[in-house]
């Protein structure tokens, strides 16, 4: 994951689906999930903007399941990273079970051209290979869980580009690393899930990450 930082241009970063001048909001790209199932509420509701400047965004919605997310992006640095912060309140008047999911479905020009990457805990980096011979067209997963879990950062590399793009994140925060990938769809996701929680009347939970593209030297 050596390499300089990237200023995105015309490369597609997240797998979206549709047509090419149309893709389709509800599927692909960056999704959250306020409980640990698949698509639990907080992927499709319509947010509100709350505040925004030149370099930061921040979004609001109430939850069908009685929770409140909100979501800041801000871009970091001289040459962007993106940070995302997101919480779950319990504006409610009784627990609620809750767990902070995060999403994102990373576009791969070829699975056979990619691979994925974890930083261990002595600093190194750790290759994961994406190929199944038997399979490679096929979707599959890796979980890793407690000490298993990357040290705050893994990443996914696209060599067909020459970009990778890297996910950092506070260990603290996530207690499960969830690696997905699919080579008839072209993508891979590095989900990232926190502990599931009943959150007490006024409590929060947060996650906070941020990505990183950068090129091959």
């Amino acid at each position: 994951v050596d390499g300089a930082r990237y200023v995105p241009g015309s490369v597609d970063l997240l797998k979206l689906y549709g047509r090419p001048d149309a893709p389709n909001p509800a599927d692909g790209g960056y999704e959250e999930y306020s409980e640990s199932g698949y698509r639990s509420p907080g992927w499709t509701e319509t947010y509100q903007v709350t505040s925004q400047d030149a370099n930061s965004l921040t979004l609001e919605a109430k939850l069908s399941n009685g929770l409140e997310l909100t979501r800041t992006f801000a871009l970091e640095g001289d040459t962007p990273v993106v940070q995302i912060t997101s919480t779950l309140t319990n504006d409610g008047d009784a627990k609620r079970k809750a767990c902070l999911r995060v999403h994102p479905a990373l576009f791969v020009d070829s699975i056979q051209q990619a691979s994925a990457r974890m930083r261990d805990a002595d600093g190194a980096w750790r290759f994961l290979s994406l190929t199944v011979p038997e399979d490679p067209l096929g979707e599959h997963e890796k979980w890793f869980r407690a000490a298993d879990r990357p040290a705050g950062a893994w990443a996914v590399a696209n060599e067909a580009t020459g970009l990778t793009v890297v996910n950092h994140f506070d260990p603290e925060q996530v207690a499960l690393c969830y690696l997905n990938w699919n080579g008839a769809d072209h993508r891979v996701n590095l989900e990232l899930w926190s502990n599931e929680v009943e959150l007490a009347p006024g409590a929060t939970l947060t996650v906070s990450h941020s990505y990183e593209v950068k090129t091959a030297r």
